[in-house]
């Protein structure tokens, strides 16, 4: 991708449990900020956009609603059955991604965004 080597992960938040919200192996929440049904959550992940998109397409304890990457940023939404969660990951360097992560339970999913082009 060109992207600069990745340097050491950000501190993860003191509040970075969220009742619901799938992510990815090797993230880390840097805030989290509830409002209403929803909590929005950044931070950082271990990983490429492609290979979020990948992760979460592989996985069986979730189903992937949609999903879409272009390289550089990857957008994937998925549900376990009783939250909705939305994941963006833009690359920042080589093998690692910014991330902003929006999870609702399923009975308010019309909150939480879908990626570009999605439903």
């Amino acid at each position: 991708m060109g992207l600069p080597p990745c340097e050491d992960p950000p501190a993860a938040a003191s509040d970075a449990d969220v009742v619901g919200l799938t992510l990815p192996p090797s993230s880390t929440v840097t805030s989290v900020m509830p409002t209403g049904p929803i909590t929005q959550v950044t931070g950082y992940v271990a990983m490429t956009p492609i290979q979020v998109r990948v992760d979460f397409q592989s996985r069986t304890d979730i189903q992937v609603i949609s999903a879409e990457d272009e390289g550089f940023e990857a957008e994937v939404l998925v549900s376990d059955g009783e939250h909705r969660t939305f994941f963006k990951a833009q690359a920042t360097c080589s093998e690692g991604s910014l991330f902003v992560a929006v999870v609702a339970p399923e009975d308010q999913a019309s909150a939480v965004p879908t990626p570009t082009g999605g439903g």
